[in-house]
């Protein structure tokens, strides 16, 4: 599987934290094909990665499965014509955009995991819709176990 990672800043974060190390997982595992890390701004990179990363003006040459973390990401890759699922991971930034959550919610493209069953409840209030899943800081097992639940 290929799966790419959409970030609004490639820095330290406790987000790309979680996401590099189980990007690394999966690949060293062998769990993942391939990976990429897309992102709208750089800063000093937290960790060795063993993906390539890439700005998000080259998201439209992704294949595979796009996790997304900020509804702005989530409108603008809807946008992008391409051969990626979109999926949009509720709950790692401050979502006070409501009216922007409910049109990413509303777009039959993008599908939403929540990070965690507390968020899944809070995503349920807000928009009488239940995630695909619920998956703990980028677990790579439970990613990989999407596939079950499309």
């Amino acid at each position: 599987m290929n799966l790419g990672i959409y970030v609004k800043h490639l820095g330290p974060s406790e987000e790309l934290d979680h996401a590099v190390k189980n990007i690394n997982e999966g690949i060293t595992k062998g769990l993942l094909d391939d990976a990429s890390i897309f992102y709208e701004s750089v800063g000093n990179l937290p960790r060795e990665m063993k993906c390539g990363c890439f700005n998000s003006t080259d998201v439209w040459n992704f294949t595979g499965r796009l996790i997304v973390t900020s509804i702005d990401a989530a409108k603008t890759v809807s946008n992008v014509i391409n051969k990626f699922k979109i999926y949009f991971y509720y709950k790692w930034g401050l979502e006070k955009d409501l009216i922007g959550l409910m049109s990413v919610v509303n777009n039959p493209n993008v599908k939403i995991i929540c990070r965690t069953p507390e968020n899944a409840k809070d995503f349920y209030r807000l928009t009488g819709k239940t995630p695909v899943a619920t998956i703990a800081d980028f677990n790579i097992t439970q990613i990989l176990g999407m596939e079950e639940h499309e």
